[in-house]
């Protein structure tokens, strides 16, 4: 015999369950009203655990209130069976929050364990929470199937999974990009994987991985697991500071499993990249801008690091590799596997006198490489672009984001980006509270080796 909701208010911490709300949890009655019921009793009663006992159908967003930075508890929402959870239909997160959306999440500390999330078709777009309401979330034990977790144009922070399966998800699991009025949008902090399973993302269909950020990943752990059959990358970033990638098992991913934008530091350590097919242009890891990052006792059934710089500052080590094995190729510098390859002259703007660097490319399948000199000259705009680029070399109905390293009134930055679009390539500063825009003028240097997309 169920507990009632009268009787929960003698048992102090006792779990509420949302049947006690009128939720019928057969996944065809719509149960929003009964779950929101629900939270917002375990909200005003301060109940640590909501119970699912099988498939709540939900078809608009819940919403929890926790404010930050005002309690130290956590709020648990506990699935039972191996049916509790929520499923959807809807373009929707399933969870929301009435803060309105500010510079930074306002709402925090839920432990989700052992809850199963739907959505009827990856083309549904749904998501599991609303990235730009919440931080400090954990996942444990929970199954996510056709569904993404989070998408902010803010920040994420310490987002934690453990044990978890991803099956069948269409574009990016975890995702920050820039535009929102947070300084340092498209930013992920604090991220922790431990022993997870992703598994068959949208082979052929869209660009689909685990995580990606639009300017950095930061003070993150992904540790374990496997990461199988994707149509895209584990792991793509601008920047990367202070990430430790370590023991994961990467299967049959038709792109380069980590892309590390500008990677200030970082470990990759005991993975295993298992992709035996010959040729192609399928390197494991991204490393063209690399300035410090330890790689050790990977193994490769390819090849394993494409493009990571030849030269560095003497405060910079580079890519120092300690007991890696490849089968086919363990460093490169260019992929070197057939296509095309030729060159052409660029204009690039924004410059008092008119610059036009002869550019060489290689396209090997959807694998963009453009290469050339470094290039300065005087400049009293605030920004730089670079056109004369072929039709056949930029991507159409899409922007494609890369790390590259410009000099800005002759001081080098270490993180900056470029944009590749349908008319060329723009390049930004560094994104902080002062915008995208480079110094009024001054030197400016595009000092990229080699540029490297996907169309």
């Amino acid at each position: 015999m169920s507990l009632t909701k009268a009787t929960y208010s003698m048992i102090d911490g006792a779990p509420v369950n949302i049947k006690d709300f009128g939720a019928a949890c057969d996944g065809v009655t719509n149960d929003t009203a009964a779950v929101q019921a629900a939270v917002n009793f375990c909200a005003a009663n301060n109940w640590p655990t909501l119970i699912i006992p099988g498939r709540t159908y939900i078809t608009a967003s819940i919403n929890i209130d926790r404010e930050v930075d005002t309690t130290t508890d956590e709020f648990f929402i506990v699935g039972i069976g191996n049916k509790g959870g929520f499923y959807t239909d809807q373009s929707i997160s399933i969870f929301s929050s009435t803060y309105a959306i500010t510079t930074a999440p306002l709402s925090e500390f839920i432990t989700f364990q052992n809850i199963r999330f739907a959505a009827d078709a990856v083309a549904t777009d749904a998501y599991c929470i609303d990235g730009n309401k919440f931080l400090r979330m954990r996942f444990s034990n929970c199954y996510f199937f056709r569904i993404n977790c989070a998408y902010t144009n803010n920040y994420i922070q310490q987002y934690c999974f453990d044990n978890c399966n991803i099956r069948q998800t269409k574009g990016w699991f975890l995702e920050s990009v820039v535009g929102g009025a947070f300084p340092i949008a498209g930013s992920i902090y604090n991220v922790d994987w431990t022993d997870n399973v992703f598994e068959k993302g949208s082979r052929g269909v869209a660009e689909t991985g685990f995580i990606k950020a639009e300017y950095q990943i930061a003070g993150s752990n992904f540790v374990g697991g496997i990461f199988q059959g994707s149509y895209g990358p584990f792991y793509d970033s601008a920047r990367t500071v202070g990430v430790n990638i370590s023991g994961i098992y990467f299967e049959l991913n038709t792109d380069q499993e980590i892309k590390l934008g500008i990677c200030d530091s970082a470990s990759i350590t005991g993975c295993l990249f298992d992709n035996p097919v010959a040729g192609g242009d399928k390197y494991c890891v991204n490393a063209g801008g690399v300035v410090n990052l330890f790689s050790g006792g990977n193994y490769a059934t390819n090849k394993l690091y494409f493009n990571p710089p030849t030269t560095m500052g003497t405060s910079n080590s580079g890519l120092v590799s300690v007991g890696d094995f490849a089968a086919n190729s363990l460093i490169s510098t260019l992929p070197g596997d057939g296509g095309t390859t030729g060159s052409f002259t660029a204009t690039l703007s924004g410059f008092t006198t008119t610059v036009q660097p002869l550019v060489k490319y290689q396209k090997t399948g959807r694998l963009i490489t453009l290469s050339w000199d470094d290039t300065y000259a005087t400049s009293n705009a605030g920004t730089m672009a670079m056109t004369g680029i072929p039709a056949a070399l930029l991507p159409t109905g899409q922007n494609v984001w890369v790390a590259t390293p410009v000099q800005d009134n002759t001081v080098l930055l270490g993180m900056t980006k470029a944009k590749v679009a349908v008319d060329g390539i723009t390049f930004y500063k560094t994104f902080d509270a002062t915008g995208p825009a480079f110094t009024s003028s001054g030197t400016k240097g595009i000092t990229a080796f080699t540029v490297t997309y996907r169309i």
